[in-house]
């Protein structure tokens, strides 16, 4: 796969909501645990943002500052920008450095992690994150199945 600005490429193992290790350089690797999709999730949905790709300073607000604050002080945006697009998680935008995430995804980006909640039926249902199209995004929160 290639990198946001397509000029590298790299390698990953797993899915969004699942733990995820992305393979890059000769040796780099570097794992996104399905809880750390969650909360990036939780975080941006629904908002159009930098993703913030710069190795040394991302801006302030963008992916690769939250990456670094919650994940890992390696520079992944680049890499995890185009793994949530292909997941369908996120979207590019006509701006090159921008990424827009869903409202909600098509399966759960909580990796099957349900808060507990039930529906009228006794079915457990919400999903943690609240982004989740099986549960309609109430996270749990006046979930009417």
């Amino acid at each position: 796969m290639l990198t946001w600005a397509g000029s590298s490429s790299f390698g990953y193992e797993g899915l969004p909501g699942q733990d995820t290790i992305i393979f890059f350089g000769r040796m780099g690797r570097r794992q996104v645990s399905s809880q750390q999709y969650v909360e990036l999730f939780s975080h941006f949905r629904g908002r159009t943002v930098d993703l913030g790709t710069s190795r040394t300073s991302p801006p302030p607000g963008s992916v690769g500052a939250w990456l670094k604050q919650h994940v890992t002080k390696t520079a992944i945006a680049s890499y995890l920008g185009p793994i949530l697009v292909e997941a369908g998680w996120a979207s590019r935008t006509d701006a090159p450095s921008e990424i827009r995430f869903a409202e909600r995804v098509t399966a759960c980006c909580c990796g099957g992690t349900f808060c507990g909640v039930q529906d009228r039926s006794g079915t457990r249902a919400g999903c943690a994150c609240g982004g989740c199209v099986s549960c309609g995004g109430n996270g749990g929160n006046g979930h009417d199945a």
